[in-house]
Parts: structure tokens; C-alpha cells; sequence
């Protein structure tokens, strides 16, 4: 899709023009070929289209952004406030996927509407997911790490958008999305913010009367998601400077990954501990070296399925190497298989020896 060259010619060759899709529309701004764009327009194939603002906004295509508000929208017979939605709702999606320049760009459009304007967005209908800037907006940017945007966002919008809470008036929970993908940077930040009770005290001396917007929350879910994708500074760090800790998740899903010193880390430094689902699922995966570390340094046993013969009861010490080993027998090794068979003989053979 993009070539002009072939579009010309089948055009001059009688060609039958269909009316370009919105979808197509979308998909040309959104790969920033502006030259398509232009060349439609020029034939009448392109009209006021809120898709075409999302798309360029999306993709982080500053040149078509601006394109379609400085050409489009200023002859196409409507007035300022018909674009004044496309281009709200492109502030969110420019902002939720990293591309600040449009981002800013679109703000200061909005700032030339009058308020006396506004009053027709009421009935704007908001469709999957065109949205406003909201705390989905700073929620998804935390997520990608895009730290100058959360900046950016809670500056521009902190004092009219509550940037912490869903639609539902349910917490964001902006730090474990942060976390979970290793954006140390935009935790420390939000972490940073003053808490409710902290801002209440400063607006009171100020007598300032203005509604106290809600801080970044945390979960235990942070320090979990983090384990789980083996960041291991992020995990450091919230065990030091925040106090909702984890849950057994944090090693169990550390184990299913393979990230052998984050499961040490979480070993020493906490006491949540992990369950069966921890070797299990190293063994599944493949995770030799994780197995062999989990079945030397915790007692958390083996859990029998009814399908190995038992009825579902812990092993005891004594029993637990040789119930690993069973286990590890029926799984089917994704990675590393052979290795994971080989040392499952030969810990057989020392459990039996030992169990006589």
C-alpha cells in the first residue's frame, strides 16, 4: 500500500474510483505517509475523519497531525469546536503510546477554543477506546515507562483531571503497571508525589478551597509483576521504600520465568516464600538450574496429583526428592528437556538408594 506511481497510472487508465474506507484512512496516517494523504485529498477522497486525527496521533506522526488540522480541518466547511473532540480524544492516544510532541502540539489547539465552545462536547459520545485524557491516559503511559509524559500530564492536567482514579472512581494503581515493566524511573517519580493528607495540609495554609486529587497508589501486585519479568532493581527497590511486599506469586511466577536470582533475592530478603507451583512450573518451562536451586534451599515440598498415585498431600523431606523427581517425569520440558530428564534419573536413583 503507498505507491502513487501505480495509483496514478490506474487512475489515467479509467480506473473506477471507490470511496477510500475510513479504516484505510486510518491505516495510511497511522504509517505517517503523508504523501498518500495529500494525494487523496487533492482528489476528493479523504473527509473530516476522527479516525485519521487517532491514528496519526497513535502512530506519532507529528507531520500528519498537524497536516490534518492546519489543512484538513480549516476548509472542510465546519467550524473550530466540530474538531475540537477529534483533537481531545488524539491527546489521550498520542499520550497513552509515548509521542509527547503531539501530544503538547494538541493541547495548545485546544487552548484556542473559547470555554463558551465546550458546552457542545456534553453529548460527545465515547466510543472503545477514544477517550479523554483520564487516568487511563497516565496509567498506560506509567506502564510504557514514558516518564517525561507522566510528567508532562500530571503539570498540564493534575489540577482539572484526577489522574489516579478510573472511571469508576477505582485506583489506577499506576506504580504496578510501571513496575511490572522495569520503568524503575517513573516508579521513583510517582513515588514521589505527597500523599493526600500532605497536600490537604499545604492547600490549607494557602487557603486554597480546591478539591484534593488522589496520589499514586501501589499494590502488592508491583513487586509481584516485577519478580515475574525478573527486574530484580525494581524489586530491590520497593522492598525498601514502599510496604505493600508481595505475596507468593512474586517467587512462584519468578521461577516459571527462569529468573534464578531474582527467586534467590526474594529467598534471602523475604518471608513470603513460595508454594508447589513454583517447581512445578520451573520444571515445565524447562528451568534446570531453577529446580535444582528450589528442591536444595526451600521446604515447600511437592503437591502428589491424583494422576502420580497420591491424593494430593504434601510430601514430607524425607519423600520430597523423590516426589520432585516423579513429578518432574510427567512434565513436558519446553526447553531444555533432555537436561531435565537426565538429572531427574540420576536423583531418582540417589532417593531410592538413600530411602532403603
Amino acid at each position: 500500500m503507498g505507491d502513487i506511481l501505480i495509483a496514478e497510472w490506474l487512475v489515467e487508465q479509467g480506473a473506477e474510483w471507490r470511496q477510500v474506507s475510513d479504516v484505510i484512512d486510518g491505516y495510511v496516517a497511522n504509517q505517517g505517509r503523508l504523501d498518500v494523504l495529500q494525494w487523496l485529498y487533492a482528489r476528493g477522497q479523504i473527509e473530516k475523519d476522527l479516525l485519521l486525527m487517532l491514528s496519526a496521533a497513535k502512530g506519532g506522526h507529528f507531520h500528519v497531525a498537524r497536516w490534518v488540522i492546519e489543512v484538513i480541518e480549516p476548509h472542510d466547511g465546519g467550524t473550530r469546536i466540530d474538531t475540537f473532540p477529534a483533537v481531545v480524544f488524539a491527546i489521550h492516544t498520542a499520550a497513552s503510546h509515548g509521542h509527547l510532541e503531539i501530544a503538547k502540539f494538541l493541547r495548545e489547539c485546544t487552548k484556542e477554543v473559547d470555554a463558551s465552545e465546550l458546552e457542545g462536547l456534553d453529548g460527545v459520545v465515547v466510543i472503545g477506546s477514544i477517550e479523554f485524557v483520564s487516568g487511563k491516559t497516565m496509567r498506560e503511559a506509567a506502564e510504557k515507562g514514558c516518564l517525561d509524559v507522566v510528567q508532562w500530564l500530571y503539570h498540564e492536567y493534575g489540577h482539572d483531571v484526577d489522574l489516579f482514579v478510573n472511571n469508576d472512581g477505582t485506583p489506577t494503581n499506576a506504580i504496578d503497571g510501571a513496575a511490572g515493566n522495569g520503568h524503575l524511573e517513573v516508579v521513583q517519580y510517582l513515588h514521589g508525589f505527597p500523599n493526600s493528607s500532605d497536600l490537604a495540609s499545604r492547600k490549607r495554609k494557602r487557603g486554597d478551597e480546591s478539591a484534593i486529587r488522589s496520589v499514586p497508589t501501589c499494590t502488592e501486585a508491583a513487586m509481584n509483576a516485577a519478580a515475574s519479568h525478573g527486574h530484580l532493581a525494581v524489586v530491590q527497590w520497593l522492598h525498601e521504600n514502599r510496604t505493600e511486599g508481595c505475596s507468593t506469586v512474586a517467587m512462584d511466577d519468578a521461577a516459571a520465568s527462569g529468573h534464578l536470582r531474582v527467586l534467590q533475592w526474594l529467598h534471602e530478603h523475604r518471608t513470603e516464600g513460595c508454594t508447589t507451583a513454583a517447581m512445578k512450573n520451573a520444571a515445565r518451562y524447562g528451568h534446570l538450574e531453577v529446580v535444582r536451586w528450589l528442591h536444595y534451599n526451600t521446604r515447600v515440598g511437592w503437591v502428589y496429583e491424583r494422576s502420580y498415585g497420591r491424593r494430593g498431600d504434601e510430601w514430607t523431606s524425607k519423600h520430597r526428592e523423590m516426589a520432585a523427581c516423579a513429578s518432574i517425569g510427567r512434565m513436558h520440558c519446553r526447553r531444555d528437556e533432555l537436561s531435565c530428564r537426565t538429572w531427574r534419573v540420576r536423583r531418582r536413583k540417589m532417593a531410592s538408594r538413600e530411602s532403603e
